[in-house]
């Protein structure tokens, strides 16, 4: 039988395939649960996108989205910073697991320390490259206007047609 994964105030059930917060069933799609137990079940490490999409749409051919839409819903769920995304490779759970029932910690994720919420953090946002001196970035390059001619010229009636109906 399968254990009792706890973390925070959530617990999954594999045997039963639920997740329950303090006690009561979330609502969780299907694939959403198979992307959660594959990132706890390997939270010691990087989980590749190809990894989680086996698990998660075993035999089908699926864009990388459908995987982003359930991680999106499982952030909404657990909280914003239980899953991270390491761009272009794959995701990672990050909080640590506990003994179902107590406080204490089981074996957290491998160089990840528990979340103070009182420690001050940083945020690491993107940012456009200026270099070109127009504000966009390479390959988003703007058109001058020139006039057209078919818009710019009047224009010249022809014959009307007539509405049959």
């Amino acid at each position: 039988m399968t254990p009792t994964l706890s973390f925070g105030r959530f617990e999954l059930l594999p045997a039963s395939r639920q997740l329950l917060l303090d006690g009561q069933a979330v609502a969780i799609g299907a694939r959403a649960f198979d992307v959660l137990h594959a990132l706890i079940e390997r939270r010691e490490r990087l989980v590749t996108k190809e990894e989680l999409l086996d698990v998660a749409w075993p035999g089908l051919v699926v864009e990388e989205n459908n995987l982003q839409v359930q991680v999106s819903s499982l952030r909404k769920i657990l909280g914003p910073d239980a899953i991270i995304t390491i761009p272009g490779l794959g995701y990672r759970f990050t909080v640590p697991l506990r003994a179902a029932g107590s406080q204490s910690y089981l074996k957290p994720a491998k160089d990840l320390a528990p979340i103070d919420d009182e420690a001050p953090s940083i945020a690491v946002l993107p940012f456009t490259d200026l270099s070109l001196g127009n504000g966009r970035s390479r390959g988003h390059h703007r058109q001058s206007r020139k006039p057209r001619k078919d818009i710019d010229q009047p224009r010249i009636e022809g014959p009307r047609l007539r509405d049959v109906a």
